[in-house]
């Protein structure tokens, strides 16, 4: 009939009608964050309907698939073919994208979903010999939002060879260890009728890996060809405890049964002793939908596991913020606690530089941390030479012009030196306090989480131990400000040039030009694309002793920074160390004083805790409901169970 919709394929179908739910539930389970997606984690885990896995004998696997897919595709591949379902992708209505990769040959391209089996073995043709075909692993990506990220993975159909049975179970164990995920995967095994199930390769390969057949379906086709034998096997084996699914039944066409009356007679046999929902697409598209289910929520999958944990997690914040003390007095020998385990971990961290305790997180790695942030000071300091502020050498001219011109040789005058010193200290001021802030709120970030971890029962007393940190780090945050103030003052009065690279470093600077004859130019040291034409109106001889000037403070401003930026890292250290043997005890001995008598000691909790208390609460409930709705369908599966 013109105009109606196309059929939908059996599997396709029957996914979107019985995974409603489980999709569902999977949604709600993203929108909580239960399992946070990270591609860049190895660890990370994304939830996706399991993998089908398809074995066969040689015509048989693809057979079903391509009628339970609506596809078509090549009936006796020697390689793997992989069908990839996504719920977005650029493809046109209709339209598959086609990929394989054999040794350096890569092949991509756009087909039609009619054309995919001629496309397939027309590719390869023109480009792989034929006994190199097993070496290739083809992909097929269809768009379909209700098969949400489906892989389905068809291996080779199996010949069966007596003399080489050892070497196709060596490749076929290969290709399952390569297509399956750990007790996530669901394997259809495609059986004609005409195999003797005494010596079924595909069983005994999967004999190994689901020992209970609790993730296989089996499916008989060509009936036509059925034995009195098997027709006796399988309706006694039908429901064996390593056959929970039971068997399921692929009618032949009406033109094969109907050329031989004996097969007819066979085929009747067989199907009279086997229940009407065991037979046709429908009845195994149902089931596999069911064993994808089984598989998605079993008790031992990664999803129940994660709501499980999630659970648990939640349960044991919850007590946290529960808990509560009666008194101040109560609380202290906690605090007391907390703060002393949490001074070992500060000094393990600071001075040791000890990472156990936080292994992945780099951003408590306080070593490279801070050494980073001296190394931008030291870069940002060494830039300030160039001196944007003001044209190129006119504080230089004005400076030697306001002490008379003084003679200047390989050493900065000490009058000079001050006033140069003192200018630049001044323009570093913003930066040196910019960075001083930065280190100090790092530090103090570390701190209150080194000590709410030691707290972490008791939500109650996170106040104290957060005012506790910032005492703690108040008092290496004044210390720390006034030796950095020390060394200001120390640089800026007295003159170091005792290092014997210095001379070397003066001559090789000395080497540098001044092109004034030119607008701009690039000076070694002092910056790129620099404004020199400004210095035409003064007379060369002031030009090169002002040039001569800057070039022994460039130099000299290496030394300074790089001695100041030294001598910051130890006194930050000698001060930290400080803090852990007489900062923590002084906080200590005060806190305790004031906790006997005064119970403002422990404040009352922020307001967030009450919010925070309430989203837990929520949390639980719905991850309970959620565990509750799994619960139900997994008595569908119970006979797998």
């Amino acid at each position: 009939m013109s105009g109606s919709k196309p059929k939908i394929p059996s599997l396709i179908k029957q996914i979107s009608e019985r995974m409603k739910e489980p999709f569902n539930i999977i949604t709600k389970l993203k929108d909580m964050e239960v399992f946070p997606y990270k591609p860049s984690t190895p660890q990370c885990f994304k939830p996706s309907l399991p993998s089908i896995v398809v074995l066969g004998e040689e015509y048989d696997g693809t057979s079903v698939i391509s009628k339970l897919f609506g596809l078509s595709l090549p009936s006796n591949a020697v390689f793997p073919v992989i069908l990839k379902f996504k719920d977005k992708f650029n493809l046109g209505s209709g339209e598959v994208l086609l990929e394989w990769q054999f040794k350096d040959t890569y092949f991509q391209k756009k087909v039609s979903q009619t054309n995919l089996e001629e496309e397939i073995t027309k590719s390869l043709k023109k480009r792989v010999p034929y006994h190199q075909r097993s070496g290739v692993e083809v992909i097929v990506t269809l768009v379909d939002p209700k098969a949400h990220e489906l892989i389905v993975t068809i291996l080779p159909g199996i010949h069966k060879q007596e003399e080489n049975e050892k070497k196709q179970m060596s490749l076929y164990e290969d290709y399952l260890r390569r297509y399956t995920k750990d007790n996530e995967s669901l394997f259809l095994n495609v059986i004609g009728c005409s195999s003797d199930l005494r010596d079924c390769l595909s069983k005994k390969l999967l004999s190994t890996i689901d020992r209970y057949g609790r993730r296989t379906i089996t499916v008989f086709t060509q009936l036509h060809l059925s034995s009195n034998y098997l027709i006796s096997k399988v309706t006694s084996t039908m429901n064996e405890p390593t056959n929970p699914f039971g068997y399921f039944f692929i009618k032949d066409a009406e033109k094969t049964v109907a050329r031989d009356e004996e097969s007819a007679k066979r085929v009747s046999c067989l199907l009279s002793k086997t229940n009407e929902s065991r037979i046709g697409f429908e009845s195994l598209s149902k089931n596999l939908v069911l064993g994808l289910i089984s598989i998605l929520f079993s008790p031992s999958s990664q999803i129940v596991g994660k709501i499980m944990l999630d659970l648990k997690r939640s349960e044991a914040d919850l007590a946290r913020y529960q808990a509560t003390f009666d008194s101040a007095s109560d609380a202290i020998p906690r605090i007391v606690r907390s703060i002393t385990n949490a001074n070992i971990s500060i000094r393990k961290l600071f001075v040791t530089q000890e990472y156990e305790e936080y292994p992945d997180e780099m951003d408590m790695h306080v070593g490279p941390e801070i050494s980073d942030r001296f190394l931008k000071l030291t870069n940002t300091l060494l830039y300030l030479k160039h001196d944007t502020r003001r044209p190129f050498l006119t504080f230089e001219l004005w400076l030697l012009n306001e002490t008379n011109w003084p003679s200047l040789t390989n050493f900065l005058p000490l009058s000079l030196a001050i006033r140069l010193l003192d200018d630049l200290f001044s323009y570093a001021h913003k930066p040196i306090e910019s960075f001083l802030e930065d280190l100090i709120s790092y530090v103090e970030c570390v701190v209150v989480r080194i000590l709410l971890d030691h707290g972490k029962q008791h939500v109650r007393m996170h106040e104290t131990l957060k005012k506790m940190a910032r005492l703690l780090v108040n008092h290496v945050k004044e210390r720390f400000k006034d030796k950095v103030e020390d060394l200001i003052n120390l640089e800026k009065k007295a003159i170091f040039t005792s290092s014997d690279q210095y001379p070397a470093r003066l001559y090789e600077t000395h080497k540098v030009t001044l092109p004034i004859d030119k607008t701009f130019a690039s000076i070694e040291g002092m910056g790129y694309h620099v404004k020199v034409d400004h210095l035409n109106i003064y007379p060369s001889y002031q030009v090169d002793s002002a040039f001569q000037l800057k070039q022994l403070m460039v130099v000299y401003w290496d030394f300074v920074v790089q001695r100041f930026v030294d001598y910051c890292a130890l006194y930050f250290q000698s001060i930290m160390n400080e803090m852990m043997a007489e900062g923590v005890m002084k906080v200590m001995e005060d806190f305790l004083m004031k906790g006997i008598t005064d119970e403002s000691i422990l404040p009352r909790p922020a307001p967030t805790v009450d919010i925070n208390k309430q989203n837990l609460e929520n949390r639980i409930d719905e991850l309970t409901k959620i565990m509750k709705e799994i619960e139900k369908m997994q008595v569908k599966f119970d006979f797998l169970l």
